[in-house]
C-alpha cells in the first residue's frame, strides 16, 4: 500500500504542482511534458508559470501544474538533479504558503 505524502502538520498532500529550477519557458514545456499531461482540459492551454523579477527577467524558477500525481511522482524521480545546460535542475513538490492572515470578509461573492 502506498502511503501518501503528509507535511509538517500532518495534512495530506495530494499536489500536482512541481518546481523546476533553471530553464526558460520553451525547455520548461518541452522538458516537464515528457513526465505527464500538463493543458488545461478546458482550455487546452499548458498549465505552467515562470517566475519574473521586478524587471521581467527570468528567475530561472517555474511552476507546472501536471493533470495527474503520478506525474508528480515520475517527475520527481527521474529529473532532479538531472542537468540541463550545465546547470543542476532542482525539482520538488510545490509548496503554498500564506503570505499574510486570511481575512473571510473580503471575499467577494
Amino acid at each position: 500500500m502506498r502511503r501518501e505524502r503528509q507535511n509538517q502538520d500532518g495534512f495530506k498532500l495530494k499536489t500536482t504542482e512541481m518546481q523546476v529550477h533553471f530553464i526558460t519557458l520553451d525547455e520548461f514545456i518541452q522538458l516537464m511534458s515528457k513526465y505527464g499531461i500538463m493543458k488545461d482540459p478546458q482550455t487546452a492551454k499548458s498549465k505552467v508559470k515562470l517566475y519574473k523579477d521586478n524587471q521581467g527577467n527570468l528567475e530561472g524558477d517555474g511552476l507546472c501544474c501536471y493533470l495527474k500525481k503520478e506525474s508528480v511522482d515520475l517527475t520527481l524521480k527521474l529529473l532532479d538533479e538531472d542537468e540541463i545546460r550545465g546547470y543542476e535542475l532542482h525539482v520538488e513538490v510545490a509548496k503554498f504558503l500564506l503570505k499574510r492572515e486570511y481575512d473571510g470578509s473580503k471575499k467577494k461573492f
